[in-house]
């Protein structure tokens, strides 16, 4: 890619986007122009206005400008995937802009060039294999499979995985963590580069990892040559002067079960010499890496940070990761349950839902096997029962594991307290009552 892209991360009623106007190259603006943060000291009909000024600069360029979506537009196309600082008072004008027959065409969800993705919060390898039956036949590439996908489904981009807050398996390309992408085992597709936006980060410089790149430090960046690097005019570099490397803690967390999880990251100071200015030194800060452990309530370090995701404890566990494998820790670091699996949830039920080798099964919180991983999927147990899915077929398991209704709907409805459940055979739609035995 030879041609220079200048890559918007996202504004949130912010005006750092505006050398965009003067910029005479491509422009990617990765989406979530509304709803800012109070910190910040703009207002909503501030953030609207600013927002306007975008769809403006996009019309006037419908060449080489690109408006993303993002999950703060997301709920200003339907109210009903509304998240947090969502204004209801815009909701009406926001809405009209981004569907009306003027403006409605001017965004889009995923834009691909060469060997670059660029999408709000980027595509999960489990996101993409969820969907990827349904969008797959919508068009030659990624991108306009994704572009009519949105169209079509928009259910499917409001999906928040719990390293958000939700209840899905898997975060859409809206809402997709950036922890989803660096535990995962491999990306869903290696030869795909993505560029996204949504996780907010205070590195000056975009931080990558493998083949994801993270822009959301509220300033531009270019792309040329493949190399993507912050918006500078400068002609040549400045002279290196020296380099430190160092550790601190980036966060913590309030404390559950008398610990708290923390993030330490390993930094590295740089110090170089303005070229345009000999007398000027430039300190950049950059975060190499960042691990997780916990500490009690007096701060004193009880679990090593060595994971690079955890959860806070509950009833005395916390899932872990290493390497895109997912496993649970006792309060003391002890392991419980051993980090091996692509995808583990506790759910309310009491029970894990773990994933391994592609296939879903469900463990005990001590670690006993309850369910061997062997199907599609499994749903969190309603009762004594849940369902199952084998080869896009649904079906039904008792709290021993046994089958008591084989793989045999096109679809499942919610299991009630008594055991019974809508289900569907084609489009025709029955009700049974659901048994022990089969």
């Amino acid at each position: 890619m030879r041609d220079e892209i200048l890559i918007v991360p996202d504004v949130h009623g912010r005006r750092f986007w505006e050398p965009a106007l003067k910029f005479a190259g491509r422009v990617i603006f990765l989406g979530d122009y509304l709803d800012p943060y109070p910190a910040d000291g703009i207002t909503p009909d501030e953030a609207w206005v600013n927002f306007l000024r975008i769809v403006e600069f996009r019309a006037a360029n419908p060449d080489r400008v690109t408006l993303l979506i993002g999950n703060h537009e997301l709920h200003y196309f339907d109210h009903a995937y509304a998240c947090t600082r969502f204004s209801a008072r815009h909701y009406g004008a926001v809405h009209d802009v981004l569907t009306g027959p003027e403006t409605g065409g001017l965004f889009q969800v995923c834009k691909q060039l060469d060997g670059f993705l660029f999408t709000h919060a980027g595509v999960s390898k489990g996101w993409y294999n969820r969907h990827r039956e349904r969008f797959a036949p919508l068009g030659s590439t990624l991108e306009e499979q994704l572009n009519a996908y949105f169209r079509t489904h928009p259910a499917a981009f409001a999906e928040v995985s719990s390293a958000r807050g939700g209840s899905a398996p898997f975060g859409s390309p809206l809402w997709a963590d950036i922890h989803e992408h660096f535990n995962e085992s491999e990306p869903f597709d290696p030869h795909v580069r993505q560029i996204i936006g949504h996780t907010r980060m205070d590195n000056p410089e975009p931080y990558t990892k493998r083949n994801i790149t993270l822009t959301d430090n509220r300033k531009l960046h270019i792309l040329k040559n493949g190399t993507i690097k912050s918006y500078r005019k400068w002609k040549k570099e400045n002279l290196l002067i020296s380099i430190r490397r160092y550790k601190a803690i980036l966060m913590t967390w309030e404390s559950t079960d008398g610990l708290a999880a923390f993030e330490e990251g390993d930094y590295e100071e740089r110090k170089e010499r303005d070229k345009n200015n000999e007398k000027k030194i430039i300190t950049t800060t950059s975060l190499l890496s960042r691990y997780w452990g916990f500490t009690n309530e007096k701060g004193k370090r009880i679990v090593k940070a060595k994971y690079d995701c955890v959860w806070k404890f509950s009833g005395g566990l916390s899932k872990v990761s290493i390497g895109g494998k997912w496993g649970v820790i006792d309060m003391k670091g002890k392991t419980v349950i051993p980090i091996e699996y692509q995808t583990l949830h506790f759910t309310s039920d009491g029970f894990i839902q773990i994933q391994k080798n592609g296939k879903w099964g469900c463990l005990g919180r001590d670690g006993y096997t309850i369910i061997e991983p062997k199907y599609d999927y499994i749903f969190p147990f309603r009762g004594s029962f849940a369902g199952i899915k084998v080869a896009g077929k649904y079906g039904f398991i008792n709290i021993d594991g046994d089958e008591i209704v084989p793989p045999q709907f096109d679809d499942i409805g919610l299991i009630s307290e008594n055991g019974q459940v809508t289900v569907k055979r084609g489009r025709q739609a029955e009700c049974i009552k659901l048994t022990e035995r089969a």
